[in-house]
């Protein structure tokens, strides 16, 4: 290492026994699937287990985490000194541009006497880049004796129950969230555009302390709010239209996602319907939500409510799905979803985005959210605009 990077102070967003706690509970869970050794590429996996953060990630970052032994983080060169500023692992390598990162990969493991091993590896890593077949073909090549296992979805049995400090980002995250959905609210207006009131809630959330988003400010209107994921291109606000709302403000790399609409002048009936369902959903599943109640249940308790906004309406059946760690562009960890059927259990210190966005395809579209923690006995909204259809 560099001397001069030997000497940086670190910058860590967790403290060294925290990460240590998470490479344990991996391990352990490495210990039942009978691994030797498992590459974690996903990068908030990444961030979560080595504390590594930088503007370009997907890049083949990889913390490799043997079932006994030393931890080492592997990174671009050109990402080496934000490695040793913000990770708390001492074994730091990189690979040069253009290099094969398979084969540094190969060397740790090979260091280690884990050329033979069973290593296991991210196949499938839902909405996220993960190992890339370049890269797991280098592997297999450098290391013809060891046997590859699909380990996909075994970090994020650690991540789903955040630890204190996770929730107290969280909370800081939603501070941000709610005060660009209050200057978004504020801005909009019949005659301003969706630019408009992007910009203000943009200007609210990084002045009041928001790290760059892992997802880009949704705010459409009119028939653009009927297509899902469409956001700001200059669309003037008329009377009539509904906004749509959906903001993340995060702290340090934790989002908190809420999601509202408003009304430009009077609503139509088609508008109070969707919002009705919205709004009754989400109703109904916080006030189930604790310990021990399924996904299933809270499923069930959102198809009600929606339920309430009529016929002719388009809902995909989310109901809420993980959130925590993440990077452009997603800001779920997706390590689990809730749904109809799904037998899991709600646990202390789960945190969900539970969106329930409803419309009439091409036409209209209403949604609401909340940011949920699962507490010792129900549940905590951290996101804390007032939920109801505003009418600017």
């Amino acid at each position: 290492m560099p001397e001069a990077l030997a000497e940086l102070a670190k910058d860590l967003a967790f403290s060294n026994s925290e990460y240590q706690d998470r490479c344990r509970r991996l391990r352990h869970l490495m210990r039942d699937a009978r691994l030797d050794v498992m590459l974690v590429h996903q990068p908030p996996s990444v961030f979560y287990f080595s504390g590594n953060e930088n503007l370009h990630v997907y890049d083949n970052e990889c913390v490799v985490v043997p079932a006994e032994g030393e931890i080492s983080l592997l990174v671009p060169h050109a990402d080496l000194s934000r490695a040793h500023l913000t990770s708390w692992l001492p074994r730091v390598f990189s690979f040069p541009p253009g290099g094969n990162p398979a084969q540094i990969l190969a060397r740790i493991l090979e260091e280690q006497g884990l050329s033979h091993a069973r290593i296991g590896v991210e196949k499938r890593v839902a909405r996220a880049a993960c190992l890339s077949v370049h890269v797991y073909e280098g592997l297999l090549a450098a290391l013809p004796r060891a046997t590859f296992v699909d380990a996909s979805g075994l970090p994020e049995r650690v991540k789903v129950v955040k630890s204190p400090q996770e929730v107290t980002y969280l909370r800081q995250a939603a501070s941000f969230t709610d005060a660009g959905m209050r200057a978004a609210l504020q801005t909009a207006a019949e005659g301003r555009t969706d630019n408009d009131v992007a910009a203000a809630a943009y200007q609210a959330m990084i002045a009041a302390g928001s790290d760059f988003l892992s997802i880009p400010a949704i705010v459409n209107s009119g028939r653009y709010t009927g297509i899902s994921h469409s956001t700001h291109k200059r669309q003037r606000l008329q009377r009539g239209d509904v906004l749509f709302l959906g903001l993340g403000g995060c702290y340090p790399r934790y989002s908190a996602p809420c999601l509202r609409s408003a009304a430009i002048g009077p609503p139509t009936d088609d508008a109070r319907r969707l919002a009705e369902g919205c709004l009754a959903a989400l109703g109904e599943m916080h006030a189930i939500m604790r310990p021990g109640v399924t996904f299933d249940e809270v499923a069930r308790a959102g198809a009600r409510g929606v339920a309430r906004a009529g016929s002719g309406v388009d809902w995909g059946g989310d109901c809420g799905y993980p959130v925590g760690a993440g990077f452009p562009p997603h800001w779920g960890e997706y390590s689990c979803q809730i749904r109809l059927g799904d037998g899991t259990v709600l646990q202390p210190g789960m945190v969900f985005h539970q969106p329930i966005a409803l419309r009439i395809l091409g036409k209209l579209g209403v949604a609401f959210s909340e940011t949920v923690l699962i507490t010792e006995t129900g549940s905590e909204a951290l996101t804390r605009v007032e939920r109801q259809l505003v009418v600017r």
